[in-house]
């Protein structure tokens, strides 16, 4: 569950608060501090519902110019839903750390109950700024009846864990999460109509079978801590290690740069779309329509991409660092800012008094995506949408006409200020093959192009699927969350997950016990 930290450096702006009435995104070129404005893809909740042919905007949010990002309007029920949950991860991150600790789970790798400074940011530091509240938004205990799959899977089967000192916990947790399931559900049924339009072949309704049918959804409900000096200071020293190169996942040499940039230039001139997107076939459809053509600004943030391929001119990651949804589906309850010292959501007033400094830190804080043309976004999401992320499963199952894209969460840089957001993991059972379409090349998963842009320690699919570990033929989610878990891990950290894997399987050269759902180190 390691999150990783960008850089830090501060960035002139002229931003305002965020008007939460409206679906867009900020641009951040990371050479000139330009701003420019694009558009969130929204869906709304009645078309979804009466399955209209929505697979334009499916592929212009999931293809690859895309987000990696929509969110969905009109969702009847979501805002009660929303500001009755997200309050209560406050709540419980205010309870005595005795209390707290009481329900972690060391034996889950902390994927149920309470989790705080179990992950690790870059720099081996460990991550004090968020808590976290993991279970499962639809079962309590799916597996009652199969001890063994409890016993070899405890990251995905073990049963729901709730603090006696906060009853309405469950329920609000539940019904929230149920609900943002539900409309995910309907989402993965346009997704498989937007494959199944590139891959004839592609198992009808697939996306949409693995969610209904999978028992292992994991929600996690996030309480980031007002920054501080002391947090700064540790993400500084992550982002320092990572600069001087002592964290972070290289290239495969045949990627890295110049070489890595010479199969980009390659790859823009063969699609004549003039977006850089690889050209599949002449069917004009290749990995996704775009969202506009690569500027100067992407080719010089191209250009200034380091060994790792990390954009390192700001600190977007000091809430949540850089990394890539490992699981098919996230659903999103946008963000609620707190003023830590009464418990309420900032209203307008509120941030209206603030100096000019503090509302444009306020105004930069949130959600952050990076491009496959190497741009920082910041999306942003109306309160009463709920966000869909695609992730890395289903652009393994759809050979990569849908992609995932690296995020991370910026803090609001201003003391007294938290953060509240809850996340769903909508992700196959451990047992489902991790295979595209039949006729598909899964070497088209992730093109080199968008290798080049990763930011340091996200690590590319390359190193984590259709390796010797996790081939094309033979590997499974399980066998993936393990390996995507071990490369997001702290080394030692990595080494006494095995340890305490052989521990617990005497007679095993191998095990999956560890395997931990690295989704949910989404923000």
């Amino acid at each position: 569950l390691l999150v990783i930290c960008s850089a830090a450096r501060p960035q002139k702006t002229t931003s305002t608060w965020p008007v939460h009435s409206s679906v867009g995104v900020r641009e951040q070129s990371s050479m000139a501090a330009q701003q420019q404005s694009g558009k969130v893809v929204t869906l709304k909740y009645e078309d979804l519902l009466n399955d209209v042919d929505l697979t334009d905007q499916i592929e212009k949010a999931y293809g690859y110019h895309g987000l990696g990002l929509l969110s969905v309007s009109g969702v009847p029920k979501f805002s009660e839903l929303r500001r009755r949950l997200l309050p209560l991860a406050r709540k419980f991150a205010k309870l005595p750390d005795s209390v707290k600790s009481s329900y972690e789970h060391k034996e889950s790798f902390y994927a149920f109950g309470w989790s705080h400074g179990k992950e690790m940011l870059q720099g081996n530091v460990p991550d004090v700024s968020k808590g976290s509240y993991y279970n499962n938004p639809q079962h309590n205990n799916p597996f009652a009846d199969s001890p063994e799959l409890v016993e070899k899977w405890p990251t995905f089967c073990h049963e729901n864990i709730w603090p006696k000192e906060m009853p309405e916990l469950e329920k609000a947790f539940m019904e929230c999460g149920s609900l943002i399931c539900d409309i995910g559900a309907l989402i993965a049924r346009q997704c498989d109509r937007y494959v199944a339009k590139r891959f004839p072949e592609y198992e009808k309704g697939k996306l949409h079978r693995m969610l209904t049918e999978s028992r292992c959804t994991k929600a996690r409900l996030l309480h980031y801590f007002p920054v501080d000096q002391k947090t700064t200071a540790q993400q500084s020293a992550a982002t320092a290690a990572t600069a001087a190169g002592q964290g972070g996942h290289e290239l495969r040499p045949e990627l890295e740069l110049p070489e890595a940039a010479a199969q980009v230039e390659e790859e823009e001139k063969a699609d004549d779309t003039g977006m850089g997107a690889p050209a599949l076939d002449d069917t004009g459809m290749g990995m996704g329509m775009g969202m506009g053509p690569i500027d100067a600004d992407a080719v010089n943030v191209r250009k200034s991409m380091s060994r790792t391929g990390s954009v390192v001119d700001e600190d977007f990651g000091s809430w949540c660092g850089w990394h890539n949804d490992h699981g098919s589906l996230t659903g999103l309850c946008p963000g609620m800012l707190v003023d830590d010292s009464t418990g309420l959501e900032l209203s307008a007033e509120r941030v209206a008094e603030l100096s000019a400094s503090d509302a444009a830190k306020l105004a930069r804080a949130g959600l952050y995506i990076q491009t496959r043309e190497g741009h920082i976004i910041q999306a942003t999401v109306p309160k009463d949408h709920i966000a869909f992320q695609i992730g890395e499963a289903a652009q393994i199952h759809s050979a990569g006409v849908m992609q995932a894209t690296p995020h991370s969460v910026r803090g609001a840089g201003i003391s007294g200020i938290s953060r509240e957001s809850f996340a769903v993991f909508m992700e196959p059972e451990f047992s489902e093959a991790m295979a595209g379409p039949k006729g598909a090349d899964q070497k088209q998963v992730q093109s080199h192009a968008a290798v080049v842009h990763l930011p340091a320690g996200v690590p590319p699919l390359s190193s984590r699927y259709g390796t010797k570990d996790c081939p094309f033929t033979t590997c499974n989610f399980g066998d993936f969350s393990h390996i995507t878990y071990g490369a997001y891990l702290a080394p030692e950290q990595s080494q006494q997950a095995g340890e305490e894997t052989v521990k617990s399987q005497p007679g095993q050269e191998q095990s999956n016990e560890a395997a931990s759902s690295a989704a949910e180190a989404s923000c």
